[in-house]
């Protein structure tokens, strides 16, 4: 690549970046009513007249974090021939997934699922940069399976870049054991900070601007609560990433909703990642 087609996608990244930037801006005037009204203090009073419960206490703390870019890793060009068992890749090699169910020793007990499949994923026939992932709660779906993500100094990625899905199948007898079936892995590369570090809202504020926007509603439970980064759109073959609040809600009938608030701008996110090619 020459100089001039990088200074046209650089120039593209924080042009786009800017644009995003304003506008989350001008979404976030409603969200600084909130504490400007003194709604802030008063929201787990709030949640309690409406019976809506959670766990724990609603951190007030706000840490630091970055807008970050990074490039998805070509997987299937750095598959080790040793691993065998690769069923499927996408079109450009930037998801890979492994058959399992005949690799010997991977069938674990409940006590310690977790604990070795992550020894296998680091392991010389796990996976390549199995040191980078660490396990997580699973964002969505149905299948029983373990979900490992990066991390960038201590805040997870949270999207279908930089993880890992290891499916796994149980098995009742002679006695309950959980078999590694199947993984699916991605990978994200060259993990730069685009901005300087910038504080972030906290997990009580998220809670807050959930509520005044009616994505909690009454008599319903709030679950889990993660700051993460996440992918908000692409710019040739850079992906670039914002620190994003994951909140779970069950909402009734075991039926859970993820919401998503930008945690430097406190809005809820509603938008799909857009992608920017420079030619």
């Amino acid at each position: 690549m020459d100089f001039k087609r990088v200074s046209i996608i650089f120039l593209i990244t924080f042009f786009v970046l800017n644009i995003f930037l304003g506008t989350t801006y001008i979404q976030g005037k409603r969200s600084q009513k909130l504490s400007d009204l003194g709604d802030l203090a008063q929201i787990e009073e709030r949640l309690a007249e409406e019976n809506i419960k959670y766990s724990g206490t609603l951190s007030t703390k706000s840490k630091e974090a970055y807008y970050l870019s990074g490039i998805s890793s070509d997987l299937a060009a750095l598959a080790v021939k040793e691993i065998s068992s690769v069923i499927e890749n996408d079109p450009e090699g930037k998801s890979i997934t492994r058959d399992l169910s005949t690799v010997e020793h991977l069938s674990f007990s409940d006590e310690d699922l977790i604990e070795r499949t992550s020894r296998f994923l680091k392991s010389d026939n796990g996976i390549a940069f199995g040191e980078d992932y660490t396990y997580r709660k699973k964002l969505t779906g149905k299948t029983p399976a373990l979900y490992f993500t990066q991390e960038y100094q201590g805040i997870p990625f949270y999207d279908d870049g930089g993880a890992v899905t290891v499916n796994y199948e149980k098995i009742k007898s002679p006695t309950p054991t959980y078999q590694l079936s199947s993984l699916t892995q991605t990978h994200i590369a060259n993990i730069e900070q685009l901005r300087e570090k910038q504080t972030v809202i906290s997990e009580q504020e998220a809670i807050a601007t959930l509520y005044v926007n009616s994505k909690l509603p009454e008599r319903s439970k709030i679950g889990e609560r993660v700051l993460a980064y996440t992918h908000i759109f692409s710019v040739d073959e850079k992906n670039i990433y914002l620190p994003v609040w994951f909140v779970w809600v069950n909402t009734g009938t075991d039926k859970v909703q993820i919401e998503k608030v930008n945690a430097f701008s406190n809005t809820i996110i509603t938008t799909n990642v857009s992608d920017v090619t420079a030619n």
